[in-house]
């Protein structure tokens, strides 16, 4: 895209409806990224929550950041991933891998970059990266919310923090105990209990924000 033709669109209406027809293309190519399937122009509801989100990129952009594909991208991509919370979609689940591609892309906020990389330096000292965390994420609705609750409630615990940066790894037993879960749980979704407990205990209140999302969008699709 040119940023120079989305400025053009943003102050001419006729400029605007060439503008928007001529990318939707992008639009597709976009939202199909985060559905993980072909998008159809006629049948979607997603592909209108796209058009509809690039329409109000439009209208936001102000050419001061990123070029306008990367800025419309990430638009698209939320927009289309707060519809799909909300929608109990069969055969679509949002997972931390879509949330956190969506933070991901949002690459002019250098607090973002910044707390992103001090979380993943973090993963790094417990032997595993965050492609591993995204590949270990709960798919099921209930283990995800299950998993991260019982994370929040770990990091609040002063002397389980200590253990595992110390040992680099959960103190399962004590767990078990102290939170009345099963060890069969604790053990299968380790890797992603702790991350969960280092993410809030470190603060990192933009990811923080982020599992909040996630947890409330499970809370809607399961009424």
């Amino acid at each position: 895209m040119d940023s120079i033709s989305a400025k053009e669109a943003k102050i001419d209406p006729v400029s605007r409806e060439v503008f928007i027809k001529e990318h939707i293309p992008f639009v597709i190519y976009t939202v199909s990224s985060v559905t993980g399937r072909y998008i159809s122009t006629e049948n979607d509801m997603e592909y209108s929550i796209g058009l509809e989100a690039l329409n109000n990129a439009i209208d936001a952009y102000d050419g001061s950041t990123s070029k306008f594909e990367t800025f419309a991208t990430t638009v698209i991509k939320n927009r289309v991933i707060d519809f799909l919370r909300k929608e109990n979609r069969k055969g679509y689940q949002l997972s931390e891998s879509d949330v956190m591609e969506a933070i991901m892309d949002e690459s002019d906020s250098v607090d973002m970059r910044m707390e992103i990389a001090e979380f993943t330096e973090h993963l790094k000292k417990f032997g595993f990266t965050f492609d591993d965390l995204v590949d270990v994420s709960p798919k099921h609705v209930d283990s995800r919310k299950r998993a991260i609750r019982l994370g929040m409630r770990i990091s609040e615990n002063e002397n389980f923090m200590t253990y595992i940066y110390k040992e680099l790894k959960l103190p399962v037993s004590n767990i078990v105990k102290l939170f009345k879960e099963s060890r069969r749980f604790v053990y299968l979704h380790n890797k992603y209990i702790l991350s969960i407990a280092v993410i809030f205990d470190k603060d990192y209140s933009i990811i923080k924000e982020w599992i909040g999302d996630v947890i409330r969008g499970d809370e809607y699709e399961s009424q």
